[in-house]
């Protein structure tokens, strides 16, 4: 089944790794096939202070990004999540959901961390 995305000016998205930038106005992508997206809102961004969630989030990126290393990433992730007390993430990284783990995350992201990516 197709997914639409739907891009601002001037942000970002991942595609299997690959970043793309909307320019002008808003948007779309029809996505016809199996793909790994990000939205800008789930980078890390290079200057975020290196905190528990950001470490944790890092890696979760990492294997959302690489799937070939998710699997030695696991323990690590586990472990960051398990730190975190994010049962919803710890669960979903549990059952190899990388992506969906990376999102159970954002509502522990600070509003001040959320305007600077």
């Amino acid at each position: 089944m197709p997914l639409c995305v739907s891009v601002r000016p001037g942000r970002r998205i991942v595609v299997n790794g690959c970043i793309i930038r909307a320019v002008g106005r808003r948007a779309s992508l029809v996505i016809e096939s199996r793909a790994q997206i990000l939205h800008e809102r789930d980078l890390v961004d290079a200057d975020a202070p290196a905190t528990p969630l950001n470490a944790a989030r890092f890696l979760l990126l990492a294997a959302v990004t690489d799937p070939d290393r998710s699997a030695a990433l696991a323990p690590a992730i586990r472990d960051h999540l398990s730190a975190l007390n994010a049962p919803e993430a710890q669960q979903l990284a549990a059952a190899g959901d990388w992506h969906g783990a990376l999102v159970a995350l954002r509502p522990l992201i600070s509003p001040a961390q959320k305007g600077a990516i």
